[in-house]
């Protein structure tokens, strides 16, 4: 890949119009650059997808697939081999959904599409490991009329993650417990609620895609979320690219080639924000290199000062979910 971010050798005619040359070069100029910034927004998306994709293998949405031994979790970015994880992805899109969780010592969380905690379930969410249902409400959806939830979420995506651990339970209270949780669209019954194990042969990887690849996992998931705040920032940086909601992910050859070029770039350069000596990360020890992987101070990112996107695409890009709790 060439490289021509900033090239300072910009040529004009006598009159002080731009030469033929140069205004091809910073047309594309433009487009690299706009789709660089674009990837490091989207790496949260990116994430997501991949192991949406993969629950998909195994189940549908609002089925809880189960990821207990290695064989299962080799996919999932920072999996631990000791804690059995439950999951499933629901849209919001098709409906608002209820979740029931039971009472023990019950870790749950809830994401969107940028990995930005909508609430926590068990002991550290408002039912304080006593169990209890909640009512999850999309971004452009209203609280059905009646519902009996005792706690409503109301979510800033369609395209939900939600997991849990049970935590310090033998065997046959993990397995009671995991039955007892159930998702399920409003109006509908919980009595039809599936568990399914993980497969143990995955065919699909945690971190996000490479080249085109990555664009086209980004769109399949914007394509199904509003148009508005970080997703219109991004759709904005690649309207020219041939990525747009309403015209689909169509671009030519050349504009196949910026984003490759684009994606190996914002990959590079989330390596450097992620591993690099001199991360704006902070050490735990001074005289260490081991830095702290949480380092956004908000949970929905937003600083006074600034979206913290540096601190969410560096955690998203060697790890999976966090929550209010583990923050």
């Amino acid at each position: 890949m060439t490289n021509t971010f900033y090239d300072p050798n910009i040529e004009y005619y006598d009159n002080g119009y731009l030469t033929e040359e140069s205004v091809e070069k910073l047309r594309k100029e433009q487009y690299a650059i706009k789709a660089t910034v674009a990837y490091e927004f989207a790496l949260p998306i990116a994430a997501i997808q991949k192991w949406h994709l993969g629950f998909l293998e195994d189940g549908e949405y609002g089925d809880w697939v189960f990821y207990d031994n290695l064989a299962q979790k080799i996919p999932i970015l920072t999996a631990n081999q000791t804690t059995p994880y439950t999951v499933t992805y629901v849209n919001l899109a098709e409906s608002c959904y209820y979740i029931e969780i039971p009472a023990g010592r019950i870790g749950g969380l809830i994401l969107d599409i940028y990995q930005r905690p909508q609430s926590d379930l068990g002991v550290l969410g408002p039912d304080e490991g006593k169990g209890g249902k909640y009512l999850l409400v999309g971004p452009r959806q209203t609280e059905p009329a009646g519902h009996d939830a005792q706690w409503v979420i109301h979510s800033s995506c369609n395209l939900v993650f939600l997991g849990t651990r049970i935590i310090g339970a033998d065997e046959e209270t993990r397995n009671k417990l995991r039955r007892q949780h159930f998702v399920y669209k409003v109006g509908k019954s919980k009595e039809n609620q599936k568990f399914i194990p993980g497969s143990e042969s995955p065919n699909w990887v945690g971190c996000q895609s490479k080249g085109l690849q990555f664009w086209q996992d980004v769109y399949d998931v914007l394509k199904n979320e509003p148009v508005e705040g970080i997703n219109r920032f991004i759709l904005t940086l690649v309207r020219d690219l041939g990525i747009t909601k309403s015209g689909g992910f169509n671009p030519n050859e050349e504009q196949q080639e910026i984003l490759t070029n684009a994606a190996i770039e914002g990959d590079a350069i989330a390596m450097v924000n992620t591993f690099s000596k001199k991360s704006y990360k902070s050490r735990h020890w001074s005289d260490r290199n081991w830095r702290y992987i949480l380092n956004q101070s908000r949970l929905d990112l937003m600083h006074p000062d600034y979206y913290e996107i540096k601190e969410i695409a560096s955690f998203t890009y060697e790890a999976f979910s966090t929550s209010k709790g583990l923050q």
